[in-house]
């Protein structure tokens, strides 16, 4: 049964199918910690400031030094958004008869 899934081969994390504990190995790598599903977590080392990357593309980086098998999360990383987006709603009504 495959226990983790590496959504592109540019990805330095995988995500966590059905739940990993420590000691797993999973695409390679021995995990570090207790993964839970759908979770992410480092196939190779990934350094403070450095990206992290899923489906190809930045999703954002790390604030501490993450090592291969990490648990990858809110705990280690920071988005790479800054500022304020604007976004507005505005559908038309179509006008009732």
């Amino acid at each position: 049964m495959t226990n983790s899934l590496r959504l592109n081969p540019a990805d330095n994390v995988a995500v966590s199918i059905s739940g990993l504990k420590a000691g797993d190995e999973a695409l390679g790598v021995k995990v570090l910690e207790d993964i839970p599903a759908g979770h992410k977590f480092a196939l190779e080392p990934i350094a403070k400031d450095s990206n992290v990357v899923k489906y190809a593309f930045p999703i954002g980086h790390a604030t501490v030094d993450i090592a291969a098998g990490g648990w990858v999360h809110v705990h280690n990383t920071k988005t790479n958004l800054c500022g304020t987006e604007t976004y507005s709603y505005t559908p038309e009504v179509p006008e009732v008869k």
